[in-house]
């Protein structure tokens, strides 16, 4: 599937304000939390090869996995179909 290139880095908040997603699929930090700083990109993985990526958010002391490519798509339509 080819993707179109985003020409500008957009930056949109999720999650209560704590986290934010890129239009380029990556996902920063907003608020300070113990054991980290806000600005922090996080790393995406996946559990399968082929399959989507994920990324814990921690909110209020609670780990929510969180399925970054449907975010995208849901965020961003015009860069990642719907």
């Amino acid at each position: 599937m080819k993707r179109n290139k985003p020409k500008k880095v957009i930056w949109r908040k999720v999650f209560y304000g704590y986290y934010s997603v890129s239009n380029t699929g990556k996902v920063r930090r907003e608020q300070a939390a113990r054991g980290t700083y806000p600005g922090r990109i996080l790393k995406p993985y996946r559990y399968n090869p082929n399959g989507p990526r994920y990324f814990h958010a921690s909110i209020d002391g609670k780990v929510i996995l969180q399925n970054l490519d449907r975010l995208l798509k849901n965020l961003f339509p015009t860069v990642y179909g719907r």
